[in-house]
């Protein structure tokens, strides 16, 4: 009745282990000095050490020893005695006892799993969230060269917890290593948002099985919400300057219980802030408004500004706001293009004889505005300047610069300081070629002393009639074509 029962028994407990594993090839009692098959074909024996507690198996592929009540596996099986006793006598063996036990053989399986959490998934910036990683080998052989990496979008912050496996690089979660059967690895960290959008958190895991690579992957989205405070500009974003513009704000939210600890506009250097509504300036150029704002709330306020500077100039928003318990910084920044125009020179001519000569230059205005403060020098060609207190709008002035010049050609840089009406300083250059030649000097020189000899006392040169009359008709005649040269020449425009 015994032996009834304790086969009985033998029998049910292989038939409950085997419900663990589905990959099983055997699953039942083996005897001493038994020779036994698997479902896949293979044989092996079984040899009974009651003794020392074992069975050792001898399968085609390999040897197993295996404890009472414990597992072991190969690369290949993974086998497990759940238990030994007496079963009989058997007067042909030398020792004529014979033993039992309860085995259970499986195909060697290396399985990793990986579950992974993020709570809650939908965050505020600056909210953190909790995240966890776990990855098991659910198989029965270790599982080798493990490489774990957790990645996450630019748009989240990630900070590592203590009791965490996993290393933090550069943003990413890493974990490399041989993980047994059963054996576990954890990845724990805070998640902080640092901006809106939608974060995805991508999972990868690759290990080895007697050396074929196999991989699992994961994902998840972390959406992160827009700022609740919104923020509206209307703006020019094209100036000139002195021109006034103004910069509209309209300021709303959707969320409860949002309180604005500070909103401030700030200008920057170039632009001159004239005068505000809904909003107060709290210094020279900075504006602030505070307040507590509920869901559909929404405020307008305005800035007159002027341009004063050039280039590009900003308009900053930046906003401290309170919302479920979560502080927000954020900044909203427009710019606005400011020109200035130029003067604009011409050369009105070019050729000269040698001697003392004087450049003559047109500064011409084709803006709206004043100029003021200019200084023009001929460099590579003169030492002196001309100097003008203002330029008005649409407005010229002839400069003329004296130099004395050998005959050639000369190269010159035509160098303009000046300033706008607010002070600022600008500098633009041209180049010009001077000619001096020796011929142009002589019918110059000719051509003055003609004109300058208009009074010329003939008389005391003993000349005669018929020669004065000539002389001043031929006088009369060059002073003529002189003027029609000098009407067909144009200024030089640079």
């Amino acid at each position: 009745m015994k032996i009834i029962l304790l086969g009985l028994l033998l029998l049910i407990i292989p038939l409950a282990y085997a419900d663990i594993y589905e990959d099983q090839v055997f699953s039942g009692a083996v005897y001493t000095g038994g020779t036994y098959e698997t479902s896949e074909g293979e044989e092996f024996t079984a040899t009974i050490l009651i003794e020392e507690a074992k069975v050792i198996l001898r399968l085609p592929s390999a040897s197993l020893v295996v404890e009472n009540q414990s597992c072991t596996s190969n690369s290949y099986y993974y086998a497990c005695v759940e238990g030994m006793s007496f079963s009989h006598y058997n007067y042909s063996l030398p020792s004529r006892e014979v033993y039992t036990a309860s085995l259970t053989i499986s195909a060697a399986i290396t399985e990793v799993s990986m579950n992974h959490t993020i709570s809650p998934k939908e965050l505020l910036v600056n909210e953190k969230s909790n995240f966890s990683l776990i990855i098991k080998n659910e198989g029965t052989v270790k599982a080798e060269n493990v490489v774990l990496e957790q990645e996450f979008s630019e748009i989240i912050d990630v900070f590592l917890l203590s009791g965490s496996d996993c290393e933090l690089n550069h943003g990413v979660l890493e974990w490399k290593g041989d993980i047994d059967p059963a054996q576990r690895k954890f990845c724990y960290a805070l998640l902080q948002a640092n901006s809106p959008g939608s974060a995805s958190s991508a999972t990868n895991v690759d290990y080895y099985v007697r050396g074929a690579k196999k991989s699992i992957a994961g994902a998840e989205t972390i959406t992160v919400l827009d700022y609740p405070l919104t923020i509206i500009s209307n703006i020019t974003k094209n100036l000139s300057i002195g021109e006034e513009a103004l910069l509209s704000y309209n300021i709303s939210t959707d969320s409860e219980n949002l309180t604005v600890t500070s909103l401030k506009i700030t200008l920057s250097d170039g632009l001159f802030g004239i005068r505000s509504s809904g909003i107060e300036e709290k210094e020279k150029n900075v504006y602030e408004l505070i307040g507590v704002f509920e869901t559909g709330d929404e405020k307008i306020f305005n800035i007159t500004v002027r341009a004063e500077g050039t280039g590009k100039q900003t308009v900053k928003a930046d906003a401290r706001v309170v919302v479920r318990s979560i502080i927000q910084t954020y900044s909203i920044v427009d710019n606005i293009t400011i020109d200035v125009g130029k003067p604009k020179l011409s050369l009105t001519d070019t050729d000269f004889g040698p001697g003392e000569n004087e450049l003559a230059v047109l500064i011409n205005n084709p803006t709206n505005y004043q100029f003021k403060n200019l200084k023009l020098k001929a460099e590579g060609l003169s030492v002196e300047e001309a100097y003008f207190e203002t330029l008005d709008d649409l407005g010229h002035q002839l400069a003329k610069i004296p130099f004395t010049a050998q005959q050639g050609e000369h190269n010159v840089t035509l160098l303009l300081t000046y300033e706008s009406i607010y002070g600022e300083e600008f500098q633009q250059s041209a180049e010009a070629t001077v000619i001096v030649t020796e011929g142009d000097a002589e019918s110059t020189s000719e051509q003055e002393q003609v004109t300058e000899g208009a009074t010329y006392d003939y008389e005391e040169e003993g000349l005669s009639d018929s020669v004065k009359y000539g002389a001043i008709g031929g006088a009369v005649a060059l002073i003529i074509i002189a003027f029609i040269v000098a009407k067909k020449k144009k200024p030089h425009v640079l």
